[in-house]
């Protein structure tokens, strides 16, 4: 991808569109990533935790959905497994007129993927200002505007007070996508922002941290209820317990 990345950058590309609906046949996994919708095309596989760069003809994206970011310094480019992990269950939980939240949103790519896939409202906060910029200007690439995104700077474990607006709504969609030190002390928070049926997609977790959180998710009165691993990174759902 990385070379991809810097041929994109040598001639004048910006923006990375990002295929969703991986498909699977025979173990392998493969997503269609386009450099700006210019053309050039390129197919990742990943098996068995090994990425395989192909180019492939334009009409191979038929019948996928374009997301568009410029994630400029905010992590949040749909390479990374986590990211994959999580916009694969968001394909399986959103199903049209959903609100989501997104928590540690960086470039917005989980809450445009959410809205384009039939989300009707998607906030994303992050402790990082640029990151509300960055994100709130993806979106407006997407042809999404602030009647559906709504980018918001905080933090959910110490600023509470000041994310009042944030914590009188719950959602039916919660993303996580961060690592395992802020997940632990977040969990806690999450039932506030929950109502029965709410799907929490966490990931950025390593394997060998995955029973940390997990015991912190529990703790907190939810129940995991699928896990997926992929290139040592860890995917769960959980919702609230009995």
């Amino acid at each position: 991808m990385r070379m991809y990345l810097r041929y994109a950058e040598r001639h004048g590309f910006r923006m990375e569109p990002i295929s969703l609906n991986m498909t699977e046949i025979g173990g392998v996994k493969e997503a269609i990533f386009s450099l700006n919708g210019r053309g050039a095309y390129a197919r990742l596989k990943f098996e068995s935790g090994v990425h395989r760069v192909q180019r492939v003809p334009v009409t191979e994206t038929a019948g996928r959905i374009p997301v568009l970011l410029d994630p400029g310094m905010i992590f949040g480019t749909g390479a990374h497994a986590s990211t994959q992990m999580c916009m694969l269950r968001l394909e399986e939980h959103i199903r049209g007129g959903e609100t989501v939240l997104d928590l540690g949103s960086g470039s917005g790519i989980l809450s445009i993927t959410a809205l384009l896939l039939g989300a009707a409202h998607a906030t994303g906060v992050d402790v990082d200002p640029k990151a509300e910029d960055i994100a709130r200007e993806n979106a407006a690439i997407n042809a999404l505007g602030a009647d559906r995104f709504t980018a918001v700077t905080g933090n959910v474990i110490t600023g509470q007070d000041a994310l009042a607006d944030l914590f009188a709504k719950t959602y039916d969609v919660i993303c996580m996508n961060i690592f395992a030190d802020v997940i632990i002390p977040m969990a806690a928070v999450l039932p506030r922002f929950m109502r029965a049926g709410t799907v929490v997609i966490c990931s950025g977790v390593l394997e060998n941290r995955y029973a940390e959180v997990r015991a912190a998710i529990e703790a907190a009165g939810l129940r995991i209820e699928t896990l997926q691993t992929m290139n040592d990174w860890c995917c769960f759902t959980a919702v609230k317990g009995d």
